[in-house]
């Protein structure tokens, strides 16, 4: 029987993936207009590339990322005809965006355009890190002329170390580059180069941990840490499956979630900015209790959220500081379940060995694991769409074949791709 040949890749995808890049330096560096450019791009890249039939295996991961996106963007729509808002960040556009984002990740030979959205995002963090190194190093910080209202504006301009690029808060930067981090420290450990390279990744990593600590971001940090520990963890049972063993697994989280539960009543957690975190999710769970639709639909855009606090809660800080509470006030419920079936699925394919061979693949889903850590540390996560992409390049990374299977055909260590 006359076996099937995979076509060589099309040089057409050389412009879906131009698209892409440019689009993850727009969203990642606060390009202006960026929410049209995150919109408009993957549109451009959809185009171009085309819908392709599938050649490669594809995993059904990427359509449940699909379907989520589907369906949260039918909630945001409701949303927005209900409160009559067209705004340039409601939460439709960008459910538009991130869906078409996924079609394009998803469709034909989709492994080549995934590693490329993987590459520009670390290119993207490696440029916001350098911006906040040079502010640090210059004494001039942008945030005085992106944003001269930003709350954080004393802290910024007395210490010279705290900075936030172009971000309007040291928290969200800070959580940028802890993933900037995360993903240095993968291509350290899966593709490794030459002695002098490896110490210089080490470095930066343990430099950029320290600056977070200095920032006094705690969130960011701990975020990194675990991310860390479960990078960590997926890279040994890629090389060999056996390593940790069910026992230990279970024993292990048992642990750390009994260290987290007695971290959380310590006085370095509980202090007045976790009560006031609460005291906010107890406001926006007032404003859902007034209008149960809203938490089938959203509240379509972040205006439309302020408006509310200021005609009912007497303009009261919303800002969620909560991943779980900001997917509700995207797209209500259905964004909500959908964000948590798709964290769920690449938990579960990263503790079964199932995530890809390769750096970005491991990066991508040990972000993914720790995003609901990592969420708690800014005003605002989902708004920035980089966690969102990240976590389509870990759906779309999961192995589509089992272990047992890739072993049954020699024992040929995988490549990194560097």
């Amino acid at each position: 029987m006359r076996e099937r040949t995979i076509p060589v890749r099309s040089t057409r995808l050389v412009g879906g993936e131009f698209f892409l890049a440019f689009m993850s330096l727009a969203v990642i560096l606060q390009f202006p207009g960026n929410t049209f450019l995150a919109l408009g791009l993957p549109i451009l890249a959809l185009l171009w590339n085309g819908i392709q039939r599938h050649y490669l295996p594809r995993p059904w991961v990427g359509g449940v990322a699909v379907a989520w996106l589907a369906v949260s963007s039918v909630a945001a729509l409701f949303a927005l005809a209900k409160f009559d808002v067209l705004l340039d960040r409601n939460y439709f556009l960008l459910f538009v965006s991130l869906l078409v984002t996924a079609l394009v990740l998803t469709m034909g030979q989709n492994r080549p355009v995934v590693a490329s959205l993987a590459r520009w995002i670390y290119i993207s963090f490696l440029l916001l890190t350098i911006i906040g190194v040079a502010e640090v190093l210059t004494g001039f910080k942008l945030v005085f002329i992106r944003y001269p209202d930003t709350t954080v504006w004393w802290w910024v301009a007395n210490y010279r170390w705290i900075t936030t690029a172009v971000y309007a808060n040291y928290n969200d930067f800070s959580v940028a580059i802890a993933v900037f981090a995360l993903f240095l420290l993968a291509r350290m450990l899966l593709a490794p180069k030459a002695v002098p390279t490896q110490l210089l990744r080490g470095l930066s990593v343990l430099t950029i941990a320290v600056w977070i600590l200095a920032m006094g971001s705690r969130g960011a940090l701990l975020g990194l840490v675990v991310g860390a520990a479960v990078l960590l963890f997926i890279a040994a049972r890629a090389r060999d499956s056996r390593a940790f063993p069910p026992w230990l697994i279970v024993t292990g989280a048992s642990l750390s979630l009994l260290g987290a539960t007695v971290l959380a009543q310590s006085s370095y957690i509980q202090d007045g900015d976790t009560a006031a975190r609460f005291r906010i999710i107890s406001r926006i769970w007032s404003l859902l209790s007034e209008d149960p639709a809203k938490a089938l639909t959203g509240f379509g855009s972040p205006e439309v959220l302020q408006k509310l606090a200021e005609n009912r809660l007497e303009n009261q800080l919303v800002n969620p500081h909560n991943m779980l509470v900001e997917a509700l006030l995207w797209g209500g419920f259905p964004a909500l379940t959908g964000l948590l079936i798709l964290w769920a699925l690449v938990v579960w394919f990263s503790l079964t060995n199932r995530i890809e061979k390769n750096w970005y693949a491991m990066a991508s889903a040990a972000f993914t694991v720790a995003m609901p850590v990592f969420g708690l540390a800014p005003s605002v996560f989902l708004h920035y769409l980089y966690p969102q992409l990240i976590m389509l390049v870990a759906a779309c990374s999961v192995s589509p074949r089992r272990p047992a299977a890739e072993a049954r055909d020699g024992d040929r260590e995988p490549t990194m791709p560097r």
